[in-house]
């Protein structure tokens, strides 16, 4: 039972952090348009701009709150483990798989959903063509690339790390 609201637990923490990024990005997206008519556009919503303070504060002490509760029941989890007793082990493997099972698609679907809210939020072109032309920018994590074309007044910067930067 413990493993299974340990699991539990770690798809609200999933959750809280998601609702904090679609807050965020939202913001980035209202203050940093895209195009000269989203900033036009959006200077008529001028509020849209920041989270309410009230907002912030109870998202700061729900994430509190999270973390805590994550970490007590994690010292639990150790302590009976450390009872070396095999048949409460075993339960706690057995709790953490069925967790797992409930919770874990939960979990990898919303950590898909949060990269592909950052790559959205910050990569606005197609980020793999200028990326070659600056191999430096490569050997740290998230890299950063920067183009600049013939006309010196455009610059394309996009913030990502790939996979293979990850691994390296």
């Amino acid at each position: 039972m413990l493993g299974i609201v340990f699991e539990w637990l770690k798809l609200l923490q999933a959750k809280q952090r998601q609702r904090e990024l679609m807050i965020r990005a939202h913001q980035i997206r209202t203050i940093c348009p895209q195009s000269e008519t989203a900033t036009l556009l959006s200077r008529r919503d001028g509020n849209a701009q920041r989270p309410k303070k009230l907002t912030r504060v109870c998202f700061k002490i729900w994430d509190i709150f999270l973390w805590l509760n994550m970490q007590i029941l994690g010292y639990i989890l150790m302590l009976v483990v450390m009872l070396y007793n095999g048949w409460l082990v075993i339960s706690l493997i057995a709790g953490s798989t069925i967790g797992y099972f409930m919770f874990g698609t939960s979990f990898v679907k919303i950590n898909v959903q949060n990269c592909k809210t950052v790559t959205e939020t910050f990569c606005y072109s197609a980020c793999g063509d200028s990326e070659t032309s600056n191999e430096t920018a490569r050997s740290s994590l998230p890299s950063t690339s920067a183009s600049t074309p013939s006309n010196e007044s455009e610059v394309t910067v996009c913030i990502h790390s790939t996979p293979k930067e990850i691994i390296a």
